[in-house]
């Protein structure tokens, strides 16, 4: 089928105002075959091959099956414009010197609390991971939903749901991290890992920038608005996100009093502008609270990378040449392809 008034040639001869309102009209396979292809090198003889755009899906693109391949025979396209969410997350574990996986299913049977932020796995994840998550549940697990909606995985799963508007998810992050921050007592009341941060971490504060850095562009400082003037409180974010302060507070002080607790996220959330700045945010709140390296514990993307929610493997596989990050940053990032 075509639009009925649409030609081949561009510009005018598409009558792209009549898009939605057009009639079709049948057309054989022959005449469908060469008005696409006929575009298609009329597209790139007159833009070049950035001309044209193939996006695709997560985890099976487009551009590595047989329309890709088409297309690289002809000199290639574009896979993607702009801001690049998934690329964000993937890059988030090479960050502190893993590979994409993250836990197992298994592993995270033994996390005290899960908070699925943003993240709908009944609806959105393949294979059975809201099974999984009951099995979590069942072994003792407390589950918080952080979403705008009140999603089927939260009716089955949640214990505890805290509402946020869309794409202010890093401001609740900041103001997280401001909670654990302020209320840290290492003797009375230990909310942070300063041992990780101290060991693993670069520009969390001053002291632990690169040489030649501007002292003023660490994380610490921006969170507790030493320069800005403007201090990341929950209050702050609560006319940012809608959520509750309060709920915000709890759920910092939640997942940092915990010995075992994992954050996982939809890569939805990073597709809104500054998404990229999200990711960071849940990574550097993930160091602070001690959710990397140990157990049951994880801040990660629940992309198809990610075994617990519908990934290609049931198990993590052993063997894999990479340390710790608790204990060997750079040495695992230099074996990163």
């Amino acid at each position: 089928m075509k639009r009925k008034h649409w030609q081949p040639g561009g510009g005018d001869a598409a009558n792209g105002h009549l898009r939605g309102v057009d009639e079709w009209e049948r057309i054989s396979w022959e005449e469908a075959l060469d008005l696409i292809a006929g575009e298609i090198l009329r597209v790139i003889d007159t833009y070049g091959n950035e001309g044209i755009l193939l996006p695709g899906g997560v985890p099976q693109r487009l551009g590595d099956y047989d329309i890709g391949r088409m297309m690289y025979i002809k000199g290639g396209c574009l896979e993607q414009t702009g801001a690049v969410s998934s690329g964000a997350w993937t890059e988030m574990a090479k960050l502190i010197g893993l590979p994409e996986e993250t836990n197992d299913r298994i592993d995270l049977r033994s996390s005290e609390v899960i908070v699925l932020w943003g993240s709908n796995p009944a609806w959105s994840r393949a294979g059975l991971p809201t099974y999984d998550y009951l099995q979590c549940k069942e072994a003792g697990t407390k589950f918080v939903c952080v979403d705008p909606f009140y999603t089927p995985t939260a009716k089955v799963l949640t214990d505890d749901y805290i509402p946020i508007r869309p794409g202010t998810d890093s401001a609740a992050f900041l103001a997280m991290a401001y909670v654990l921050l302020t209320q840290d007592d290492p003797e009375a009341n230990p909310l942070i890992d300063w041992d990780f941060l101290d060991r693993c971490c670069i520009g969390f504060d001053a002291e632990h920038l690169p040489e030649g850095a501007d002292p003023k562009m660490n994380y610490k400082d921006y969170v507790l608005g030493t320069y800005d003037g403007v201090p990341k409180t929950p209050e702050w974010a609560a006319e940012i996100c809608g959520s509750p302060a309060e709920d915000l507070e709890r759920l910092a002080l939640m997942l940092g009093g915990a010995e075992r607790a994992a954050v996982i996220t939809a890569p939805a959330l990073a597709r809104t502008g500054s998404g990229a700045q999200l990711c960071q945010n849940l990574m550097a709140f993930g160091a602070m609270a001690g959710l990397i390296g140990k157990p049951g514990c994880c801040c990660a993307s629940d992309c198809g990378h990610s075994w617990m929610q519908g990934g290609y493997e049931t198990l993590l596989k052993g063997g894999m040449n990479h340390a710790n990050p608790r204990n060997s940053t750079l040495g695992n990032m230099e074996r990163i392809p």
